[in-house]
């Protein structure tokens, strides 16, 4: 049951109702970072946010939950909210939150955002055919800074090609590390199973045999794209070609 009295979340000793329902707010808005707000006009995109989405929805809790009349939920939502990024080192937020449980529920939500991903059946079409796009628009795959550029990933094809390594690492530094092992809570669901890393581990073997063929055409899922415009891959298609052309061109 959600905590129904904002006012019993300010003591030093939350119930496990409360602990939930305050939980709840990073989870909803972990990726609200992305969203363009009203002061956004250069923007064209959210992806153009990918580096500082998670501070952005740390801001954007910090500012709405007061409105809702949870103000006393935003010192640990907006900390536990980095989790599910690379913008704050994790020792720093486990410095600025005081309650071991706190963190946690900070592991499980750092984990849920990674497996999630990971997991879903068209993973590897998403990496290719959309991911790479919002990394070059969000100055992942084309890093630029103090007049010196490189190329991290140089295509969707590319980006690919490093995921087996990406994953790996996910698995081993963050998954079993930093989160100590959070994932294994799902455990407890499925008689000892955990059918988010085999579901997991069934896609980069399934990478692994296409990458050994080069057999691209094996991957010909297309999952549905829920936008607001009709055809909002042709906008993203034109905005990396923008901005490959000014990374290049060194503006």
């Amino acid at each position: 049951m959600p905590c129904s009295a904002p006012s019993r979340c300010s003591t030093g000793r939350p119930g496990r109702a409360c602990r939930w329902s305050r939980s709840r707010a990073p989870s909803l808005f972990h990726d609200v970072g992305y969203l363009r707000r009203t002061d956004d006009r250069d923007s064209r995109n959210g992806a153009e946010f990918t580096r500082t989405h998670v501070s952005r929805g740390a801001r954007f809790l910090e500012e709405y939950l007061p409105v809702l009349g949870f103000g006393s939920w935003a010192p640990v939502a907006t900390e536990i909210i980095h989790f599910t990024g690379y913008e704050q080192p994790f020792a720093r937020i486990e410095e600025r939150v005081s309650d071991p449980r706190d963190i946690t529920v900070g592991h499980m939500l750092g984990t849920a955002d990674m497996i999630a991903q990971m997991a879903d059946r068209c993973y590897l079409e998403k990496c290719r055919d959309r991911l790479y796009a919002e990394f070059v628009v969000g100055g992942v795959a084309l890093p630029f800074s103090n007049g010196n550029r490189r190329v991290k990933y140089a295509s969707g094809l590319d980006l690919l090609r490093q995921t087996p390594d990406f994953v790996a690492e996910v698995r081993t530094k963050r998954l079993d590390g930093d989160f100590r092992g959070a994932y294994r809570y799902l455990e407890l669901l499925f008689e000892g199973r955990n059918p988010y890393l085999e579901a997991i581990d069934r896609n980069v073997e399934y990478l692994r045999q296409v990458l050994r063929s080069e057999s691209w055409q094996l991957l010909r899922r297309r999952p549905p794209i829920f936008a607001a415009t009709a055809d909002p891959m042709s906008t993203m298609r034109g905005l990396v070609l923008g901005h490959i052309k000014r990374v290049w061109s060194g503006n």
